[in-house]
């Protein structure tokens, strides 16, 4: 109970200090941006359009793409039994979105995200174009720092929503792996990459 009682006030902390600490006028519709590319039906049209301009690497998009869907019906099932208020419900909190209700563990934004930016990390690993990986966890880390910025979500649920991103996309990969990857990421050049074992350059 102490620390539970521990873990609320370092929440609470936590979110002020960025919520308020850093907010800047500057910088807020660059986190507004930021957020929007965290929603499910933004990600969705693009992965869709990279599969037509990327077609090199679609099984790489089609695992990121089953991924996201996967971490989405999870966070769904977890979401209502956490019954968790938003910040954005109190009253030391000045949110940028009328997004309020019981719907903050996990956060969605940020398990989407996650569990984007970790398909393309395992599916692209070890070739030369490894460093898109790396930079959708930079990106998919952005949007969950930007839920806390704009006062919909504590420390803790995005926290959360990376670790059930990063979960789902490790669960496809071990179920899915061979038939959507092919052990393989689409690239002919990447894939001998892969089979010699000789790292991206």
């Amino acid at each position: 109970m102490i620390a539970m009682r521990g873990l609320w006030r370092w929440d609470q902390d936590g979110f002020r200090a960025i919520h308020e600490g850093l907010r800047e006028p500057w910088l807020d519709p660059i986190v507004r941006a930021i957020t929007i590319t965290g929603l499910g039906h933004v990600q969705a049209l693009v992965l869709l359009g990279s599969l037509i301009v990327f077609r090199a690497h679609r099984k790489a998009i089609w695992f990121a793409g089953v991924s996201g869907i996967l971490a989405g019906i999870l966070r769904a099932l977890l979401v209502r039994p956490m019954d968790r208020q938003r910040p954005s419900n109190f009253e030391f909190a000045r949110p940028m979105e009328d997004v309020f209700g019981n719907s903050s563990f996990p956060s969605g934004h940020a398990t989407g995200s996650f569990a984007i930016a970790t398909a393309l990390c395992l599916a692209l690993r070890g070739t030369r174009h490894a460093w898109v990986g790396y930079a959708a966890i930079f990106w998919a880390s952005l949007v969950a720092f930007s839920r806390v910025y704009v006062g919909v979500h504590f420390i803790t649920d995005v926290i959360a929503g990376a670790c059930l991103g990063a979960l789902s996309a490790g669960l496809v990969h071990i179920a899915l792996a061979d038939r959507i990857l092919g052990r393989a990421t689409g690239d002919p050049a990447a894939d001998a990459e892969r089979s010699s074992g000789s790292p991206g350059s």
